[in-house]
């Protein structure tokens, strides 16, 4: 449906990376499946500046018969967050504005929804990062003149990644970023992300002193 008419809109067909089918259609066609247990809101700059850069390369999965969004929220909310910024905005490939890629899936139940919506985001937890390999290629990138902003990655994580970080621990142990804190038997954080946060607060610092006027090393 469009946004002003509230009518069904026809989707315009697509090709998705996958292979498989998906068509361009108003995003107000979609509605939210308002029990998600994700907390997605803090990726939504960053998935924005995504599609903003490389089009909306993934598409939404949508139940069909109920234009229930399952898989894609982020997306979604970033899709919305674009064209509020700009309502003309219009990703790469797509035919007009207000219009996102969905492939249209008939689930059986409401529980079957659910539980592939749940299965969508827990199953890529599953994965990890070669953190050498994905450093190598963070080093080609920034070669080749790339914004490493658009991999996803902040300035905190690159900095730490490519072994540009200031480290509190140096000559303590050859352990560096592999290093576990156990904290109360039950929980354990990566060294690598403690070191990050700090890069992050650093960052912070330096930006609010900067903005004050106050000149500070850092180095």
């Amino acid at each position: 449906m469009s946004p002003s008419s509230g009518k069904r809109t026809r989707p315009v067909s697509a090709a998705s990376p996958t292979g498989i089918a998906a068509e361009w259609a108003p995003i107000a066609q979609v509605k939210l499946w308002e029990r998600n247990p994700r907390k997605n809101d803090p990726a939504i700059p960053k998935v924005a500046r995504s599609i903003r850069r490389y089009g909306f390369v993934a598409p939404l999965v949508v139940w069909q018969s109920r234009d229930r969004l399952v898989a894609g929220h982020t997306r979604y909310k970033a899709m919305e967050l674009l064209l509020r910024e700009d309502p003309a905005f219009v990703p790469r490939d797509a035919p007009g504005p207000g219009l996102v890629p969905i492939r249209f899936h008939e689930f059986l139940s409401e529980a079957e929804a659910n539980a592939y919506a749940i299965a969508d985001n827990r199953l890529a937890e599953e994965a990890e990062w070669d953190d050498t390999a994905l450093a190598d290629e963070l080093a080609i990138l920034r070669n080749d003149g790339f914004d490493l902003a658009d991999t996803g990655f902040d300035d905190a994580e690159v900095k730490i990644l490519l072994g540009e970080h200031e480290d509190p621990l140096a000559g303590g142990g050859d352990d560096g970023g592999d290093r576990e804190i156990i904290d109360d038997g039950k929980e354990r954080i990566s060294f690598k992300v403690l070191l990050v946060e700090a890069e992050r607060a650093r960052q912070l610092v330096r930006d609010a002193l900067t903005a004050a006027g106050i000149e500070a090393d850092f180095t």
